[in-house]
């Protein structure tokens, strides 16, 4: 269960970035905002390229986390799970971020929880304290709900701890990129290893074709789901029946390798069939032994996408962090070995030479000694040849 902090942290009055004309601090920047433009040089100018440049990698990442989770839900939902029903996405990109007001004066926390398949509102939610409750709302007024708590609005359940004052507020905010990226609490039984379709060819098939079928959502065609029974009755003519009652449905004209649209599916016959072959289309079952859609996962982590794979895209954002962390460091040194022999260069031009200066100041501290000496044995004697005149 996710937790807000109580608002212990004063309320920022600086902020960062780069502006058109270079690094840029904002005095006061949720009131009256006034730029003050940097040095081109400098730590906080370096600071504030180090974060331009990291939230370019977050960019970067935040798409490679979208791709993953795009095409892991595309896998998964192509399959078929232990129950017979078809999968579900695996990761879900509803979460929220809960921070508290910058005039609360209440100690209290607030903990929250998000159903599964929650329709979250893209405006986010506010939590409200007042003398008699709370009051959570969408940011965008179009709905609330009143109550002592914990309450619950599209899914999303707060429960404020002790402590809260009225007046007190949270508001949740709807994440994204990959901070959003979640895993879905599925069983195991909810795992869909088997395909959804499962098809076989009759032994006494004299060409060497196979049947698939995958789900295609966009497929439209009239045609009955399966099962259904295939037939080449012609070269590139085939014929779909029904098992159960022998019927024709349809004859389609059909190209090998080139996919044919059904409703809600697609299927190809790849190979060379001959006419009389025919294949067998069933939807899978439960308790299917098949596991050719947990097989298939593997085609994912060798999917090549505008940078290549999932894998060799984070690869190259690490190295490409990495070799501008080592950059950073070598200018640093280079930076440093600058200001020292600029400091060397400075002391020579002053004819200094601190370690010369130090041991002559110690000679002639010890030579001061020496005096003190001196004189302190003369009065001495003064003081004895007074004495002995008396």
């Amino acid at each position: 269960m996710p937790r807000s902090s109580p608002n212990s942290v004063p309320p920022t009055r600086v902020a960062a970035r780069n502006g058109p004309s270079g690094a840029e601090l904002i005095l006061d920047p949720t009131h009256s905002a006034t730029p003050v433009r940097l040095p081109l040089s400098g730590s906080l100018a370096g600071l504030i390229e180090a974060t331009s440049t990291l939230a370019d990698l977050r960019t970067n990442l935040d798409d490679l986390a979208a791709r993953f989770t795009s095409e892991t839900n595309s896998w998964h939902e192509t399959g078929t799970d232990l129950a017979g029903n078809p999968g579900q996405p695996l990761f879900t990109s509803a979460s929220l971020e809960a921070s508290p007001g910058r005039a609360n004066a209440g100690t209290a926390a607030l903990d929250f929880t998000i159903a599964d398949l929650a329709p979250l509102s893209p405006s986010g939610y506010r939590l409200i304290t007042d003398a008699s409750g709370y009051t959570l709302e969408r940011l965008d007024g179009t709905a609330s709900i009143t109550g002592p708590g914990p309450l619950t609005l599209d899914g999303v359940t707060v429960a404020p701890t002790q402590g809260a004052r009225p007046g007190d507020s949270w508001t949740l905010t709807p994440l994204s990129g990959a901070r959003a990226v979640s895993l879905r609490p599925l069983t195991p039984a909810e795992v869909a290893a088997a395909a959804r379709y499962t098809t076989d060819a009759s032994p006494l098939n004299a060409g060497t074709a196979t049947l698939t079928a995958t789900p295609d959502p966009l497929a439209a065609a009239v045609i009955a789901p399966p099962p259904l029974t295939l037939t080449v009755t012609a070269p590139n003519t085939l014929d779909l029946i029904d098992p159960a009652t022998g019927t024709i449905l349809a004859t389609l004209p059909f190209t090998p390798g080139a996919p044919i649209e059904g409703d809600g599916y697609s299927f190809t016959l790849d190979g060379t069939p001959q006419p009389g072959d025919s294949f067998r289309l069933l939807a899978t079952g439960p308790a299917s032994a098949d596991n050719s859609n947990a097989r298939a996962l593997a085609d994912i982590r060798a999917r090549s996408g505008p940078s290549g794979t999932i894998e060799q895209t984070l690869d190259a954002q690490s190295a490409t962090l990495g070799t501008r962390l080592a950059e950073t460091s070598r200018l640093e040194a280079a930076a440093r070995g600058l200001r020292d022999d600029a400091a060397r260069a400075a002391d020579a031009v002053a004819g200094v030479d601190l370690d010369r200066e130090a041991a002559e100041l110690t000679r002639l501290q010890m030579a001061y000694r020496a005096n003190a000496q001196v004189i302190q044995a003369a009065r001495d004697i003064f003081d004895a040849i007074l004495g002995a005149a008396r």
